[in-house]
């Protein structure tokens, strides 16, 4: 049993394995529940806000700039009960570009608003969405750590000398 992870390709994948079983606990999560990871980046006088959302079987990645706020926080976690599906997501925005498939959705758009820190100030929020489906993740990694741990390792030839 030893000589069975001596190989490199056993370690890796074992390693690729392990990565696979946690973005499924992740997939089965998100199916039940929302975490979103907030990181807010300081950029010359405007405050850029990075979200990352784990929700309805998809990982997602936005960015939302500027945003309203007197005092960035660098990073704030939630997590609550799954809202639901949410078709609205584009509505009453300026959509720049929008491509949406088999639980894949990528955009950008821009929001026009009225209020800035409480004052009358039209100015223009830029939203980007990148979203991909769990499973894109879960079964390529599954699929390499199966290869990769039932494969037998090939013969290479003897060179010539």
């Amino acid at each position: 049993m030893g000589d069975y992870f001596k190989p490199w390709r056993k370690k890796i994948g074992v390693a690729t394995l392990v990565i696979a079983c946690v973005l499924a606990g992740g997939w089965v999560r998100s199916i039940s529940d929302q975490d979103v990871v907030f990181i807010q980046r300081q950029r010359n006088a405007f405050v850029d806000n990075h979200v990352l959302i784990s929700m309805q079987g998809a990982i997602s990645w936005s960015r939302w700039s500027p945003i309203e706020t007197d005092t960035p926080k660098p990073l704030e976690y939630r997590h609550s009960k799954n809202p639901g599906p949410s078709d609205d997501d584009w509505k009453g925005a300026e959509v720049h570009w929008h491509w949406q498939w088999n639980g894949f959705d990528f955009g950008a758009s821009s929001v026009k608003e009225t209020m800035w820190m409480g004052q009358v100030k039209p100015w223009t929020r830029e939203v980007e969405v990148w979203q991909i489906p769990y499973w894109f993740l879960v079964v390529p990694l599954m699929l390499l750590s199966a290869y990769l741990l039932f494969s037998k390792p090939r013969n290479l030839p003897a060179t010539r000398q």
